[in-house]
């Protein structure tokens, strides 16, 4: 009876033992897996695919290689972007892992992942109000924790324009740091052009300030020794408006 007893018991843990082994077969065979390539393909594809950054020329590298993580349930990668500005930086990103609409986990983004993008960077020092043109090159930058809030990507942004500050070599510019260039300068000669009709004249006068193109400005004619408004149309040009 004894012995009977004995082989009963061990069928029941012999069962258990296969019954917990089974469960975890399972659980392994229905685990998911999230690697760092997972996170960097994930956030290639929203940018990718975003209305404003799939415009903006980037590519991604590795900072820190993550651990691949395993989940039991099914799971979903999300992306969650929390920038303001019109610019790529990693710290701006953060990936969340999901399953049935919980969340499992977060990573930051720069820890694991950088972005860079080319930027327009000052190759010379440049003064104050000094033209920008061909006095700088495009550099791959990634952008985390630097100051620039609107970088420039493109050469069109500095096309004709000067700094408004005094700026370093190797300085990323940015397109609050520039603007167009006075086309008449405070106490300078300029031709003041009238028009009427079909009838052009022009006469000498003195600019009283500096403006750029379209601004209104203050001319002195030194004949009559009026002073005149007219609106600037070129490099020492003005059109008097009355």
């Amino acid at each position: 009876m004894r012995n009977k007893l004995l082989e009963i018991i061990a069928v029941i843990f012999f069962l258990a033992f296969l019954c917990l082994a089974a469960t975890n077969s399972w659980a392994a065979e229905t685990s998911n897996k999230v690697t760092h390539d997972d996170m960097v393909n994930t956030l290639d594809s929203f940018l990718k695919n975003h209305d404003v950054y799939s415009s903006i020329p980037y590519r991604l590298y590795t900072k820190r290689i993550m651990d691949t993580v395993d989940f039991d349930n099914e799971i979903e990668i999300k992306i969650v972007d929390r920038s303001r500005d019109r610019i790529l930086k990693s710290d701006n990103f953060q990936v969340v892992i999901m399953s049935n609409g919980k969340t499992l986990r977060r990573f930051e983004l720069k820890t694991y992942v950088g972005i860079e993008v080319p930027i327009a960077v000052a190759t010379c020092d440049l003064k104050r109000g000094e033209k920008v043109d061909g006095l700088y090159e495009f550099r791959w930058c990634d952008l985390t924790g630097s100051s620039v809030r609107t970088p420039i990507y493109e050469s069109d942004e500095i096309k004709n324009r000067v700094v408004r500050v005094t700026l370093r070599a190797g300085r990323e510019l940015d397109v609050s740091m520039l603007e167009a260039p006075d086309l008449v300068r405070r106490g300078e000669r300029v031709v003041a052009i009238f028009s009427s009709g079909g009838l052009t004249l022009t006469m000498s006068g003195k600019a009283l300030e500096s403006g750029k193109l379209g601004d209104r400005v203050k001319i002195l004619n030194e004949v009559s020794g009026r002073t005149i408004i007219c609106e600037v149309v070129d490099e020492g040009q003005v059109r008097i408006i009355n």
